[in-house]
Formats: C-alpha cells, sequence, structure tokens
C-alpha cells in the first residue's frame, strides 16, 4: 500500500523531459496536482514527517522542469498564451482544494512548524514556472 501513496509523485517524476512551454505548463499543473494531494493526506505531525520526502521529490522535479523551461527557445506569443491559459486553468480548477488544506494545515499546530521551510520553498517555485510560462 506505501507504494501506491507514492505513485503521483514517481509518476511525475518518471515523466522526463518538458520540449515545450506548453508541455511545461502540463506537467506544472500535474506537481500542483500532486502537491495537493500529498497536503489532504497530512492529518498530523507522523504525517507531515512522512510528506517530507514526497515534497522533497517533487521540489526536485519543479526543480527539473525549471531548468528544462531555461533551456527551451524563446517562445511564440501564441505558445506562451496557450502555456500560461494552461496554467492558469490547472491553477484555478485546484485552488480551493489547496486553500482548503492549507487553512486546514494551519490549523495544526504541529504540522506547520514541520513542512514550513519545503511549503516555502515549493510556493517560489510554482511562482517561477507561473512567471516563466505567461500565467
Amino acid at each position: 500500500m506505501r507504494g501506491l501513496r507514492l505513485f503521483p509523485v514517481v509518476l511525475v517524476a518518471a515523466c522526463g523531459g518538458v520540449g515545450s512551454y506548453e508541455e511545461a505548463a502540463d506537467a506544472t499543473v500535474r506537481a500542483m496536482q500532486d502537491y495537493a494531494a500529498i497536503l489532504e493526506g497530512i492529518t498530523d505531525k507522523a504525517a507531515a514527517e512522512k510528506a517530507k520526502p514526497k515534497i522533497e521529490a517533487l521540489a526536485k522535479r519543479l526543480d527539473e522542469i525549471l531548468d528544462e523551461v531555461n533551456g527551451l527557445k524563446e517562445p511564440s506569443q501564441e505558445s506562451l498564451e496557450k502555456s500560461g491559459a494552461t496554467l492558469r486553468e490547472g491553477m484555478n480548477a485546484i485552488a480551493a482544494k489547496m486553500d482548503e488544506n492549507m487553512q486546514r494545515l494551519d490549523r495544526l499546530p504541529d504540522i506547520w512548524p514541520t513542512l514550513q521551510d519545503q511549503a516555502i520553498g515549493l510556493s517560489s517555485k510554482f511562482m517561477a514556472l507561473r512567471a516563466m510560462l505567461g500565467a
């Protein structure tokens, strides 16, 4: 059963590189969905500790996406608009779930200190990708 809980993070990590801004936007949305699923499973400090390696793997994947986007040629305006739209739609679709999970975790006093550094790190990576992909 433990392997099944790691499946979304492993799947994202195994998907390989991104070859376009649109693919990067899709990969970023999948990473956001995986992050929301990880957060949803955190109910106490022990679960937060168990989630740390999953979040670290997700942060590594976001670093890979950032590096890959930096290596892409400058996108056309149309490509940038498509990737921005994909990312905005994905973010809008998951925003309520993310907010709900973050508020829930914020009310659990032992959890935020456990995940604070990782959450801030992921947030900065998501924001960098958002800017790079035109969202």
